[in-house]
């Protein structure tokens, strides 16, 4: 299976991991498999994303592999003029197995040879839906993918509010479908919980931690 290239038009405040669970969603829609998460490669650098970056990728491609795996350029208008044209023979002809994805929130800062090369893909999901993802993409994550989703949102106030609200909205639906329903509603009470204290100014870390202990996918 041969797949096209992506360029991923996103908000500006979308954070990589949101970004990648995307990705990922997208190549197992197409492939109808469950990608490699371990042959991946992430491409970021801020103020730009020059030649010594993309060298990265070109080593990362020229390496075999039997399953379908990601390479990811993160915030994709960062890119140099340079870095570009070095990344249109792969943007447009990937391996049979590899799947190129740019993200930005913005495309006018890429070449229109890259352009041509990529399907354009916009972030037009509605809150209820990113949010439904977002919890079963956590739920259904093994535990070290669940520790670093976590981790990661627990970095902002805001977003750990926003991952909480997530499985509060996933498990009160689970909640009222369901016939045995009482670990649910435990969740749901535990959810309230940890809104609260995050309300409170409750070190986000130990709402992680409290998460993970409770909903974590143990070996």
């Amino acid at each position: 299976m041969h797949l096209q290239s992506y360029i991923l038009i996103a908000k500006k405040n979308s954070t990589l991991i949101e970004l990648k669970r995307k990705a990922y969603g997208l190549l197992s829609e197409m492939t109808g498999k469950d990608p490699d998460t371990s042959l991946e490669i992430i491409i970021q650098n801020d103020p730009s994303i020059g030649i010594k970056h993309i060298e990265q990728i070109h080593e990362w491609n020229s390496k075999k592999s039997s399953g379908f795996r990601l390479g990811l350029i993160y915030n994709a208008h960062l890119l140099t003029v340079q870095a570009q044209n070095s990344i249109l023979k792969l943007v447009e002809e990937p391996n049979h197995n590899t799947f190129i994805v740019l993200t930005t929130h913005s495309k006018n800062n890429l070449l229109d040879t890259i352009i041509s090369r990529c399907k354009i893909l916009s972030w037009d999901e509605d809150n209820t839906n990113k949010s439904n993802n977002l919890a079963d993409f956590f739920l259904k994550s093994n535990y070290a993918e669940q520790k670093k989703l976590v981790y990661d949102y627990s970095q902002d106030r805001r977003k750990i509010e926003e991952f909480l609200d997530s499985l509060l909205e996933f498990f009160s639906i689970k909640n009222s479908e369901t016939i045995t329903c009482k670990d649910n509603q435990n969740v749901v009470e535990l959810l309230g919980e940890w809104n609260s204290a995050n309300s409170s100014g409750v070190n986000t870390k130990l709402i992680a931690q409290s998460i993970l202990l409770n909903l974590g996918n143990y070996e």
